[in-house]
């Protein structure tokens, strides 16, 4: 297995710390269990927030209520057959393989669909006088759910469809919309690394440093190389390196490196009281395994690097020169 953007030998450390620590590789990946499938929904609706491991959002109820009373109604249509047949693949490939929310989201019309059909044939079921009242029941639950749901949005994330609508007419600069947004730190750490580097007169992509990431993989903005870390593999990387009697830092210099980006905010999200829950995370015997890299970090780079700032929950440090 061989890396993009790394020698072979930095890759081929990779590629033996890749295969030693499935552990950490599967950390979003959840523990198989009957209760996990059958539950799945409610965990996501109790637990579900962001940011989690798994569960970053939530299902409204309202669709897994309507998702059971659904289920009285299959004799009846074949439709709703067949989309209780494709959703519960859906869901099984979800739920085994990667269950973060908003990888729910291309079922989701479906599963409205199932709330319409269920509604509207339980409504019909009843006859007479009942049926209309029946009728003034649904609508108002369905507006209910709808006002509920609104208010949500907006209490939580209002102000970024204010920022939207004001941005798409020009009258928000685009950096300051930005800002607002979960790219905001990314957009102060590129700026002040091209900053600094003006400064320091390397001007242009050729004369650009790379950027190593500790569990960091935001990098759109940042207009340079970097190595993200979707895996949290990167500090294992060095600690390999150096096994390998090579200084990490030696090794960071000969890749190009320059900075390195440890988020401390995930890291603090990992050691949170929540991750004991084997919903939020199915792994969080993992969660010690990256504290204990978090120390290597401290004990053996911290001291050797210089700190350059901390945007939001991102820390910069910059690798001195040999």
């Amino acid at each position: 297995m061989l890396i993009s953007g790394l020698s072979t030998e930095a890759s081929q450390h990779l590629a033996d710390q890749f295969e030693a620590m499935p552990g950490i590789v599967n950390l979003g990946v959840p523990n198989p269990s009957l209760q996990l499938f059958l539950l799945g929904p409610l965990f996501t609706y109790f637990y579900g927030a962001y940011p989690t491991i798994n569960f970053d959002g939530f299902i409204d109820p309202f669709y897994m209520v309507t998702l059971v009373l659904g289920l009285l109604f299959l004799r009846t249509s074949v439709l709703l057959r067949v989309i209780y047949i494709y959703a519960c693949a859906f869901y099984a490939v979800w739920i085994l393989t990667a269950p973060t929310t908003r990888y729910l989201l291309p079922i989701m019309p479906l599963i409205a669909l199932v709330t319409l059909i269920t509604l509207h044939t339980l409504a019909d079921s009843i006859q007479g006088r009942l049926q209309v009242w029946m009728r003034g029941v649904v609508a108002v639950l369905v507006l209910l759910f709808c006002f509920i749901n609104l208010t949500n949005f907006w209490a939580s994330s209002g102000y970024l469809l204010g920022n939207n609508v004001q941005t798409s007419l020009g009258m928000i600069p685009k950096e300051e919309y930005l800002k607002s947004t979960e790219a905001g730190a990314t957009l102060s750490v590129a700026k002040f690394i091209d900053n600094l580097e003006a400064e320091e007169g390397r001007e242009g992509q050729a004369e650009a440093g790379k950027i190593f990431m500790i569990h960091a993989n935001q990098a759109y903005y940042l207009n340079r190389g970097v190595y993200s870390d979707v895996v949290h593999l990167n500090l294992p990387l060095l600690k390999s390196v150096e096994d390998g009697g090579q200084d990490p830092l030696d090794w960071l210099r000969s890749e190009g490196y320059r900075y390195i980006l440890y988020d401390v905010g995930r890291v603090y999200w990992y050691l949170r009281p929540a991750t004991k829950s084997p919903y939020l995370n199915p792994h969080p015997e993992n969660v010690e395994v990256l504290t204990m890299w978090s120390k290597y970090f401290n004990q053996h780079i911290e001291h050797r690097v210089k700190k350059l700032g901390m945007f939001g929950g991102l820390v910069l440090f910059q690798v001195p020169e040999a």
